[in-house]
């Protein structure tokens, strides 16, 4: 269909989901919890074998779950070399808020 061998869509999912981790704190809290869900998950485009690819990040949505814990949404898009979108997703995960000063 693509001409040529092309990376499994859930293994741009794993790729991406561990770029956003091991970027650590430039976007996501240290605080992070668990995992809520992946919504809005989307392969505009397929990765070839040899792409480069990089994540693009950033918070969508703080939402307060309670005096500790809360929601944080965080749109994700999977770049290849040549600017395209090859993932997109939003992710919602619990973190631990920062004390009320």
């Amino acid at each position: 269909m693509f001409g040529e061998r092309i990376a499994h869509g859930v293994l741009s999912l794993a790729v991406a989901t561990g770029l956003m981790f091991r970027l650590g704190d430039r976007v996501l809290p240290r605080r992070l919890a668990t995992l809520v869900g992946i919504d809005r998950l989307r392969f505009p485009a397929p990765v070839r074998l040899g792409d480069t690819i990089h994540l693009d990040e950033e918070i969508a949505d703080l939402r307060p779950m309670g005096r500790e814990v809360g929601l944080v949404i965080v749109r994700l898009r999977l770049i290849n070399q040549n600017g395209e979108a090859v993932m997109t997703a939003r992710f919602t995960a619990t973190a631990a808020r920062r004390p009320e000063e």
